[in-house]
């Protein structure tokens, strides 16, 4: 009976999986709702039992993802056991599961502690909000997939009783590791062993990923495959069973996960394994896609915010096309069977890895054929043989250094890095659906220079779509400080206005790559604070800025309008000598789209004084001065600019507790729509034929 009811779901498993995905995505993208209604069309039409069956994962799934979060627990003490520990960071932080849900508890003594030991935890819980910047990385999200309830920076950590818990052998090999190996080595043996990369330094990982191979250390299919093939080929010739193998295989694999602490690469890889033993073992039938998208289906049952997951998305991803693509790597010989491997796992993962870099390095295709028959020859079995014999570590440090040195030439010299970002949505889609059609055409021979072009195209006019925009716009980034852009429509002009502090995230910058833009036309930094300027070397190393215009130079500028594509913007001259750097602020009125802006810096009171008196400053939106400081925006010289909306910089973390609460009173009294950072996040307005809409990130 149980085979007869498989066989019903043999290859199907595309079937089902795909408008599941496309349904969970849809919920950020909902243009995805159409492609998910023509997917279960087509199920009804060709099985009715398989339509019921993608139904009901969807109807299980899509809906949890808008379920709130429980309120977290206020409570000052929080007692649990320790999962995890992450002591190689700026901010040493530590994983806690407790009866309430698991934390990430951030103190500089976690150190102290090992895994599986019982902690009680003093200091408040709390959890992030939502991206800050439009299109950037959703951390509320990501903690979400990772199963974290909240965020607790501790006050103290006290040792606690904690029972017997499996948590306790990754504790002792971690100790392990640290009493037998010296950093260098540990790295790769704690990579391979724990699937925990920390030991790496923060150098080294950069150039890994600038050259595109950071998944060698993502301990996925090729490291588990590995395992599991070495494992059971040497049970099955120690006790000569095929029985006796297969089930020790799966305990150890199961082992493994739980050692790993459950990364959705080693449970796809660990799991799918597992599954191969059983449908071999009893002839079920199903193919590698079935067990893939069973695997994938069970991982979003269980956290549907896994669907948010980088890691879940590359591994699944990767894993169906090349299965997907087996046909296309059959019978050739075996240097282009590992190219056409490395092409399609590097066109796969393309939209994902830009998303995160914003540029994507060329010689990774070939490069990863080399790293992946060094990573399988020599560092995979190497981690796993020192880690069993660590006398032999001294050997193994010789092939390491011989690794770092390849990684530290290439980076010198093998990288062609070509800046792109494919905006997530329709674009994204697009992508797939070429890219989907370039496999077939290769797979059937037809057409495959017309696809490869289109493919090529598409990604051309992705790369110049800054010139393709049809609308302009104005955005205040959350920052810490001010930072705006103004941009008018076709690539016409970019104004930068400020930049923020420095941020070692490279925020502002990384917002502007989201946009695909490469050159500023004019960087405008109103005064010489480090809230306005900061980040101005990072723009100027990442895009090339025809005109840079300060306090400090703005009289070549000053008293006259300057065109710059269809906006118009007129710098004040400074009316009287002012000492103060805030009053000394530049200070200018910009049209965008038949709409006056006053962006006034951190003037204070007596700027804002001699201002009125001197020049004529009417506006339609006022960047009120000084992020809504106290000292500013007096009823007078609001009264003299007559804006109807007004934009404050106030960053929800700023210190000063800005904007004050009179500033707002001032602004409602004068009825004027107000628009914060601090509560909506980067706001951005978009002009289009006359029509003007507003976005927020909050």
């Amino acid at each position: 009976m149980i085979l007869k009811v498989s066989s019903r779901f043999r290859h199907t498993g595309h079937l089902w999986a795909f408008p599941l995905a496309t349904a969970l995505f849809a919920v950020e993208h909902p243009f995805l709702l159409v492609v998910t209604g023509l997917l279960l069309v087509r199920l009804f039409l060709y099985d009715r039992a398989v339509f019921l069956l993608a139904v009901t994962l969807v109807a299980l799934t899509v809906p949890r993802l808008f379920l709130p979060l429980s309120p977290l627990n206020e409570k000052d003490m929080h007692t649990g056991i320790i999962t995890r520990i992450e002591q190689e960071r700026e901010f040493p932080r530590l994983r806690l599961q407790s009866n309430t849900g698991d934390f990430l508890v951030y103190h500089e003594n976690v150190g102290s502690f090992r895994v599986g030991e019982g902690l009680l935890v003093e200091g408040k819980a709390e959890f992030p909000q939502g991206p800050d910047f439009f299109g950037g990385f959703d951390y509320a999200s990501h903690l979400r997939a990772e199963g974290i309830v909240g965020i607790i920076h501790a006050d103290s950590l006290r040792a606690a009783c904690a029972p017997l818990n499996p948590h306790r052998l990754r504790g002792v090999v971690s100790t392990y590791l640290e009493e037998h190996f010296p950093k260098e080595t540990r790295a790769y043996v704690a990579t391979f062993v724990l699937a925990d990369r920390q030991a790496f330094t923060e150098a080294f990982t950069e150039m890994v990923a600038a050259l595109g191979v950071m998944h060698l250390f993502a301990v996925s299919g090729l490291h588990v495959s590995f395992l599991a093939l070495v494992f059971h080929k040497g049970v099955k010739k120690l006790f000569a069973g095929e029985g006796v193998a297969d089930a020790t295989l799966v305990v150890f694999l199961l082992v493994f996960m739980f050692l790993t602490a459950f990364p959705p690469s080693v449970v796809r890889a660990g799991t799918a394994a597992i599954l191969v033993v059983i449908n071999r073992r009893f002839r079920l039938g199903f193919s590698i896609l079935d067990i893939l998208c069973v695997i994938g289906a069970a991982i979003l049952l269980v956290n549907p915010f896994q669907i948010r997951h980088t890691g879940f998305i590359l591994t699944f991803a990767v894993s169906l096309s090349l299965v997907m693509s087996g046909p296309l790597f059959r019978g050739r010989p075996l240097f282009i069977q590992g190219l056409l491997v490395s092409f399609t796992a590097f066109a796969t993962t393309l939209p994902v890895i830009l998303a995160m870099r914003y540029e994507v390095n060329l010689t990774s295709i070939p490069l990863n054929i080399v790293y992946v028959w060094f990573l399988t020859v020599m560092l995979l079995p190497g981690s796993y043989i020192v880690f069993l014999a660590p006398f032999l570590e001294p050997v193994f440090a010789y092939v390491v250094t011989a690794f770092e040195a390849s990684i530290v030439f290439f980076h010198s010299h093998a990288r062609l890095m070509v800046p792109l970002h494919i905006p997530a949505g329709i674009a994204v889609f697009a992508y797939y659906a070429l890219f989907w059609l370039l496999q077939k055409g290769l797979l059937e021979r037809r057409g495959r220079i017309l696809r490869a072009g289109c493919l090529s195209l598409f990604l051309t006019l992705v790369f110049f779509s800054p010139s393709f925009t049809p609308y302009a716009e104005v955005t205040m980034f959350s920052v810490h400080g001010d930072a705006f852009l103004v941009r008018d429509a076709f690539n016409r002009c970019n104004i930068l206005i400020d930049t923020g502090l420095p941020d070692e995230n490279l925020s502002l910058v990384n917002a502007l790559r989201r946009m695909n833009l490469r050159r500023l036309d004019y960087v405008i930094i109103t005064h010489e604070h480090a809230d306005h300027y900061g980040a101005y070397p990072d723009v100027a190393a990442h895009f090339r800025i025809e005109e840079t215009i300060t306090n400090r130079n703005q009289e070549t500028f000053e008293d006259e309008n300057i065109f710059c594509g269809g906006i118009v913007f007129f710098i004040y001259p400074l009316e009287v000598e002012h000492t103060g750097e805030n009053d000394r602020s530049l200070v200018m009125r910009l049209l965008v789209a038949d709409e006056v802006y006053l962006f006034t810096g951190d003037i204070e009171g007596p700027r804002e004084k001699t201002i009125i008196e001197h020049y004529y400053l009417a506006a339609d939106i006022l960047k009120v001065p000084h992020h809504g400081s106290a000292t500013s925006s007096s009823e007078a010289f609001l009264e003299a600019v007559g804006a109807s909306e007004a934009l404050i910089p106030a960053h929800r973390d700023n210190r000063f507790g800005f904007p004050a609460a009179d500033v707002l009173e001032r602004l409602h009294s004068l009825d004027m729509d107000i628009h914060r950072v601090d509560i909506e996040g980067s706001i951005r307005f978009r002009y289009f034929f006359g029509i003007r809409w507003r976005q927020t990130t909050h």
